[in-house]
């Protein structure tokens, strides 16, 4: 089972980007569709083998920005989590997080999708908001029956700029994969993306799994392009 994290900007022209993706389950950030490029998306995609589900784009901004979702290659198929706090549910809202299930071969796997806000660093607004988010997440989680879960997405910072994001790592049993690279052969701390050729490469893309997945895990890849 492959799953990758993309971050896809103006995902309604990047279509066929997203249509010819090979990993099993795909989670996207910064969609920036609309209601009805949504719906036309997730129509063209059914055509050619993908279940798709995408939450709003943000609303602060007048420009179509944020958004995040999910697609599966079928039969797998994402259900939205039905969420417990209001917290959650505003948050939703701001389309910079969703969550859904998906069944693989029997287990009900919880996929968090997470786009931080721009800019984050420690003390900073930016990371303030999204270490908000965080804690929202952090709590819904908890309420939630317990499951096998990831979480992954753009957080636009280093995880200690958030301390909700810290504590789940540091005391609530997750782990950074891509920090600890290593356990499975790879580079730890890899750079997940670059800008331009001219910018440094960084870390903003990130997967973390519960301390209950972990042992599931047998590969991990960063695969900048």
């Amino acid at each position: 089972m492959i799953v990758e994290s993309i971050n896809s900007t103006t995902f309604a022209t990047n279509l066929e980007q997203m249509r010819e993706r090979r990993a099993h389950i795909v989670a996207f950030q910064e969609h920036a569709m609309t209601d009805a490029q949504i719906a036309s998306v997730m129509l063209s995609l059914r055509a050619d083998g993908w279940n798709m589900q995408a939450g709003p784009r943000d609303p602060e901004h007048a420009r179509r920005s944020g958004g995040v979702g999910i697609q599966c290659m079928k039969p797998l198929r994402p259900m939205k989590m039905q969420p417990i706090s209001d917290d959650f549910k505003d948050a939703y809202k701001t389309g910079r997080a969703a969550v859904w299930w998906v069944d693989i071969a029997g287990a009900n796997v919880l996929f968090v999708v997470v786009y931080g806000l721009t800019g984050g660093l420690k003390g900073n607004e930016a990371a303030g908001r999204t270490d908000d988010l965080f804690g929202i997440i952090r709590h819904e989680l908890f309420l939630q029956p317990k499951a096998l879960t990831i979480m992954t997405g753009d957080i636009n910072g280093d995880t200690d700029a958030y301390p909700n994001l810290q504590e789940m790592l540091d005391d609530e049993g997750w782990t950074d994969i891509g920090a600890r690279a290593d356990m499975w052969g790879g580079v730890p701390n890899e750079p997940t993306c670059q800008v331009s050729a001219g910018t440094k490469a960084n870390r903003r893309d990130f997967f973390f799994v519960n301390v209950i997945l972990l042992p599931a895990v047998a590969v991990y890849r960063v695969d900048i392009r």
